[in-house]
């Protein structure tokens, strides 16, 4: 089996961030994660991006990620701080 580079993965996150939570004028300022297991390129990957906080005043926004492989198990969690251009214009 193959493993999947760990920057591969950081690229769903941000394809993510920019296209659906929070969407169109996502600047990604800030993002840590953690890689707890290996995740193999015969495997199903699923992503979950929460809200932890939004401040409208500083149109920053706080999200939790996570992703799971094929089995359900954990494979990174993480935490990303963006700038929204436009907190109107974000999709929810």
């Amino acid at each position: 089996n193959y493993l999947v580079p760990g920057c591969l993965i950081g690229g769903v996150i941000s394809e993510q961030l920019g296209t659906r939570l929070p969407g169109k004028g996502t600047n990604w300022l800030k993002f840590n994660i953690n890689f707890i297991k290996p995740f193999y390129i015969d495997q199903e990957l699923t992503s979950i991006v929460e809200v932890i906080r939004i401040r409208p005043e500083k149109q920053l926004i706080n999200l939790k990620t996570s992703c799971f492989n094929s089995n359900k198990d954990i494979i990174l969690n993480g935490e990303a701080l963006v700038l929204i251009s436009d907190l109107k214009d974000s999709k929810p």
